[in-house]
């Protein structure tokens, strides 16, 4: 499980998410993460490249105020991340 205040990358079976952790917890046997300056990004471009730099071909921030629940029962992967999240659409 994600720690709070760690930022992550998630990769879904449909949607990729990225944001910092503010609170993780079992609801319904599903985990769940919620996220605060997240993201959907909707084009990675080159995955390799993206997930290495952080420089995705689109993404869509969340409005700042917003805490997004993420449920993990379909994640496919995800990690922690040392670059910076993005929060500029593209």
């Amino acid at each position: 499980m994600f720690e709070v205040g760690q930022n992550v990358f998630l990769r879904k079976i449909t949607m990729i998410f990225t944001g910092r952790v503010v609170a993780n917890y079992i609801d319904a046997n599903v985990r769940v993460v919620e996220l605060a300056d997240a993201a959907w990004i909707a084009d990675t471009g080159r995955y390799a490249n993206a997930v290495a730099t952080g420089k995705f071909a689109e993404v869509e921030p969340y409005p700042d105020n917003v805490v997004i629940k993420v449920p993990l029962g379909d994640l496919v992967d995800g990690f922690v991340i040392d670059w910076p999240l993005p929060r500029k659409q593209i």
